[in-house]
C-alpha cells in the first residue's frame, strides 16, 4: 500500500487533529515507511523509503515546513548488494537514528547497517 502522508497537528496526543497539507508534493505526496526526527542543528526531517528508490529525505527548521528535498540517501556498498537493480533491498524499511555528536546510524529492511559521519545523506 501507498499512503498520502499529510501533517497533522493537535494539542493531545490523541487528537482531534488537523491537516496541515503534506510536507512534499513530489510523487503527488505519496509515501510509505515515512519516519521523521530532528537533527543536531535543530533541523526536523522526513525519511520516505520503500516508494522511493533511492529513499529520500526532505528537511524543514521548523516542523510547520516548508520542507525541501535535502537529498537521496547514498551508501557505499563495502561488499554488500546496495543496488536496486541486484535485489537489494537497502532503501525499503529504512530507519534512521540521530546520534547526538552528529553520526547518522540507518538499518534496512535487509538487515544492513550504515553509518554516516557526514550527515544524513551519507555515505
Amino acid at each position: 500500500m501507498v499512503f498520502v502522508f499529510p501533517i497533522g497537528i493537535s494539542d493531545s496526543v490523541l487528537g482531534p487533529y488537523s491537516d496541515q497539507g503534506r510536507p512534499y508534493t513530489d510523487e503527488n505526496g505519496k509515501g510509505h515507511n515515512v519516519m521523521a526526527s530532528q537533527l543536531p542543528d535543530g533541523r526536523y526531517f522526513i525519511l520516505v523509503s520503500e516508494t522511493r528508490r533511492l529513499a529520500a529525505i526532505c528537511a524543514s527548521d521548523s516542523l510547520d515546513g516548508p520542507w525541501a528535498l535535502e537529498g537521496t540517501i547514498t551508501t557505499k556498498s563495502n561488499g554488500f548488494p546496495v543496488d536496486v537493480g541486484s535485489g537489494s533491498n537497502l532503501h525499503s524499511n529504512t530507519t534512521l537514528w540521530v546520534q547526538p555528536d552528529g553520526t547518522i546510524i540507518g538499518t534496512s529492511r535487509d538487515g544492513v547497517i550504515m553509518i554516516s559521519t557526514t550527515g544524513i545523506p551519507g555515505p
